[in-house]
C-alpha cells in the first residue's frame, strides 16, 4: 500500500523528472514491498494510457480524458491532506506540462504541495533519502505521517521526512513552523530537528518554530510533555524534569526557547493558544515588536510589508487577526500603531 500524499513524486517519477540518485533511491523504496511494487505498476499504466488522449496541449481536454480513466480503474483511498488555502505547486515539467497539470488535479484535488525526494547527509555521513513537504506565503497544510500522527505546517514551512521514517525510528526535520499530534509509540520516540535543537516526544501536541534569521528554536506544548536539547543529542526515552545542562523538559502550558548556544529558557503557565492560533487561522501579537509582525504578516498575505520609517522599528503591537482581509489587517495596524500605510503593488509601506 503506498503511503498518502506520494501523489506529486509519483508525477515526477513518471514524468522522468527525478535525477538518477533520486530514481534510484526511489525504486528501492518501492521495490521493499510487493503490493507496493504492484500499485505503482498499476498507476504507471494508468499514466501511460492518458499520454494517448492527446499530443496537443488542449489542457482542459486533457484533464477531463485524463480523469476520466483514472477515476475508471484507480484504487480508492483516503487522501491526507487538507487544505485551509490552496497548497503550493512547484514544478518545472516542460514538454510534460499538460499531462501533470491534469495529473495533479485529480490526484490531490485541484491543489499541489510541492513534494520532493532529496537526499541529507546525517551525523554518520550515510546519504538518507528524504521526503520534502513544503508550503509557500499565504499557504498552509495538513498531513498525515505513516505512524497516524500529523503535522500542520504554518506559511513558508518547509517539512523533511526520511524515507525510512517509522521502522526504528521517528525523526523529522523542520525549517519554519508547525504543529505535531504525534501518536504514541514508547519504543520510538518522535524527533524534531530544527534550527539548533532537537525535541523529542512520545507522543502529545506541541508547535515548534524555527524561522531562518529568529535567534532561537521555540517550542509550545498544548498536551503531554517533550525534551528539548540541542543536536546530535539522541534523548533518553525516559525524560524526566531537570535541567542537566543537555536536555530541558517541557510540559503542558510551557513554552521553550533553545539558543544557538544550547542555553534554554522556559515560560511556564502561558496560554500557548495564542501562539498556536495560526492552525486555526488566527494570527495573535502580545507586544510583538513590529519588524518581526510585519515578518508574519508578509507571509500571511504573501504581501511585502516595510518601514518607511526606521523610527518605527521600536513599537509593539498586541492584536488578534483572524478572517480579516489585507485592507482590514492594514487598518487595524494604522489604528493600532498610529501610522499610515501606503500600497505600491504587492509592497504595502508604513509611515508615521
Amino acid at each position: 500500500m503506498l503511503p498518502e500524499s506520494i501523489d506529486g513524486m509519483l508525477i515526477r517519477y513518471f514524468s522522468g523528472q527525478l535525477s538518477d540518485s533520486e530514481r534510484g533511491g526511489f525504486e528501492a523504496w518501492i521495490a521493499e514491498d510487493p503490493e507496493r511494487e504492484a500499485e505503482v505498476r498499476r498507476l504507471r499504466d494508468l499514466w501511460e494510457a492518458s499520454a494517448k488522449v492527446t499530443d496537443q496541449p488542449d489542457t482542459e481536454a486533457a484533464l477531463a480524458a485524463l480523469k476520466e480513466r483514472l477515476q475508471a480503474g484507480r484504487l480508492e483511498r483516503q487522501r491526507d491532506i487538507t487544505r485551509p488555502h490552496p497548497l503550493v505547486r512547484v514544478m518545472q515539467p516542460r514538454g510534460y506540462a499538460w499531462r501533470i497539470a491534469a495529473a495533479i488535479a485529480l490526484l490531490v484535488g485541484g491543489g499541489a504541495m510541492w513534494v520532493a525526494v532529496r537526499s541529507r547527509t546525517p551525523a554518520s555521513d550515510q546519504r538518507v533519502p528524504m521526503w520534502t513537504y513544503a508550503t509557500a506565503r499565504a499557504q498552509r497544510a495538513t498531513l498525515t505521517l505513516p505512524d497516524s500522527s500529523k503535522v500542520t505546517l504554518n506559511t513558508e514551512t518547509r517539512l523533511e521526512i526520511p524515507a525510512s521514517f517509522g521502522r526504528r525510528t521517528r525523526d523529522v526535520y523542520l525549517d519554519g513552523e508547525a504543529y505535531f499530534e504525534v501518536a504514541h509509540d514508547h519504543k520510538r520516540p518522535f524527533r524534531v530537528h530544527a534550527g539548533s535543537a532537537v525535541t523529542e516526544v512520545l507522543g502529545t501536541k506541541f508547535g515548534v518554530r524555527a524561522r531562518e534569521g529568529e535567534s532561537a528554536v521555540q517550542v509550545a506544548v498544548a498536551e503531554g510533555r517533550v525534551g528539548l536539547s540541542s543536536p546530535p543529542g539522541a534523548l533518553s526515552t525516559n525524560v524526566d524534569r531537570g535541567n542537566n545542562g543537555e536536555r530541558t523538559v517541557l510540559e503542558r502550558g510551557d513554552v521553550g526557547r533553545l539558543a544557538p548556544n544550547g542555553l534554554a529558557s522556559v515560560a511556564h503557565g502561558v496560554d500557548v493558544s495564542r501562539i498556536l492560533g495560526w492552525t486555526e487561522g488566527r494570527l495573535a501579537f502580545d507586544r510583538t515588536p513590529l519588524p518581526q509582525v510585519l515578518a508574519e504578516l508578509d507571509r500571511w498575505f504573501d504581501r511585502d510589508f516595510v518601514l518607511g520609517d526606521s523610527s518605527l522599528a521600536e513599537l509593539r503591537l498586541t492584536t488578534s487577526l483572524r478572517g480579516e482581509s489585507l485592507g482590514e489587517a492594514i487598518a487595524v495596524l494604522e489604528a493600532a500603531l498610529a501610522v499610515k500605510a501606503r500600497v505600491v503593488g504587492r509592497t504595502v509601506i508604513l509611515r508615521r
